[in-house]
This record gives structure tokens, sequence and C-alpha cells, in this order.
């Protein structure tokens, strides 16, 4: 696939960001 590049970099994003929300979310309740 010519695309894979592009949509793995965008999951990496999505992954990353998501645990950043995560961890704040983690954080704020303790």
């Amino acid at each position: 696939m010519n695309h894979a590049p592009h949509l793995y970099f965008a999951w990496q994003q999505l992954v990353e960001k998501s645990q950043l929300m995560l961890r704040l979310a983690t954080e704020e309740q303790w």
C-alpha cells in the first residue's frame, strides 16, 4: 500500500493523544 505510512502516522498521533488525555484524567481523579 502506498498510503500505509500516512495511516500509521495518524494512528500513532491518535494513540499518543488518547494516552495523554487518559493520563491527565487519572491525575485529576487522584
